[in-house]
């Protein structure tokens, strides 16, 4: 979900990804919520997710668990 700074809703997305494993599925999103924001041309993006892990992956890319070191990889290379 995407607000202005008057609090306004711009956008709200659904989608789902057929795995088992939750920190993939939390990587997949923020993957997918950082290209619906460059696709608008935000400058600024607010993703809020359950998994601290791909959190520390964002940020700490060298120290990204395998599972999802490929999307991690993604989301670095479109920063």
């Amino acid at each position: 979900m995407k607000s202005d700074d008057q609090e306004k809703v711009l956008g709200a997305w659904l989608s789902s990804f057929p795995t088992i494993n939750l920190g993939i599925a939390e990587a997949e999103v923020a993957r997918l919520a950082l290209n619906i924001a460059k696709d608008r041309d935000w400058t600024s993006c607010l993703i809020e997710g359950d998994s601290l892990k791909v959190v520390n992956a964002i940020l700490k890319p060298y120290n990204c668990p395998w599972e999802f070191e490929v999307i991690i990889s993604d989301i670095i290379e479109d920063l």
